[in-house]
């Protein structure tokens, strides 16, 4: 079949339509085969979960590359809901606690990485990261709990498609095998950063921070004890989330991961009055 232009490309691959209904993710030629062996495992794994992802298809190689086929699933993001509605600022938030709620309740899915380990070596290999702040991070890392919970590793709004009523989960490479609050801080690590980058406007910043607000309070019912902790999840996040030299998003991570050396509270005394 004849690739026409990508309709979505990401980090590690570019997706193309591909038949009738379905789309093709082939993986960048710098990226290993592994990969698409991997995610076609998690792939078939999520669907037996009863997880809203996208149906999976069959594994290809087009000029060398590795693909994967998967449903197409047509509309737009959260991110780009959100942006064409921000008075439903409220209503999309409990959907992606929702969505996480869901995620986290599977349990004991084989083959996935350890959350801790990931976090570890990222943490080592993060070269914008200050050694204080570094060791910081390591030792905030040893004190907070460990998990067998399915943990998406990157289930932000860009990464939930809508159709119809219908939500759907992309991009499960960063899946582990770990605690919630850990998935949940991470999220919260990119839509404050978000907000505080010069990647959207003042007023757009504020929409976003709110939705954090409202995310992280839907999904705090549940654990209402761990709200102090979270914090401190967020704060080792920022820190290993500098490793992926985002410049847009340095300076907010940069001050939150700060906060490990002098054991500051994050996120705000309103942010954490509203959750």
């Amino acid at each position: 079949m004849t690739l026409g232009p990508p309709i979505a490309e990401g980090r590690t691959a570019e997706i193309y339509a591909w038949g009738e209904g379905r789309v093709l993710k082939l993986y960048r030629p710098e990226f290993p085969p592994v990969l698409a062996e991997r995610e076609a495992l998690l792939g078939a794994a999520l669907q037996a979960a009863g997880l809203p992802v996208p149906a999976l298809g069959e594994r290809v190689e087009v000029a060398g590359r590795q693909g994967l086929v998967f449903e197409r699933v047509d509309g737009p993001d959260l991110l780009d809901a959100l942006a064409r509605r921000p008075w439903l600022a409220w209503r999309y938030a409990r959907q992606l606690a929702d969505l996480h709620l869901a995620v986290h309740a599977v349990r004991g899915m084989p083959g996935l990485p350890r959350q801790r380990e990931r976090l570890r070596f990222t943490l080592g290999a993060a070269p914008a990261l200050p050694p204080a702040v570094r060791e910081a991070a390591l030792r905030a890392l040893d004190t907070l709990p460990d998990g067998d919970q399915l943990c998406h590793g990157d289930l932000h709004p860009k990464n939930v498609l809508l159709c119809g009523r219908r939500a759907v989960i992309i991009d499960w490479l960063d899946a582990t095998a770990g605690h919630p609050l850990c998935d949940l801080a991470r999220t919260t690590c990119i839509l404050q950063g978000l907000a505080a980058s010069a990647l959207v406007s003042r007023a757009q910043g504020v929409v976003v921070r709110w939705f954090d607000r409202w995310f992280r309070a839907r999904y705090l019912r549940r654990m209402p004890k761990e709200r102090e902790r979270l914090v401190i999840w967020v704060q080792v996040n920022a820190a290993a989330r500098l490793r992926e030299g985002i410049p847009a998003f340095q300076s907010w991570l940069l001050a939150e991961a700060g906060k490990l050396l002098a054991g500051q509270p994050g996120l705000g005394r309103q942010d954490r009055e509203t959750t």
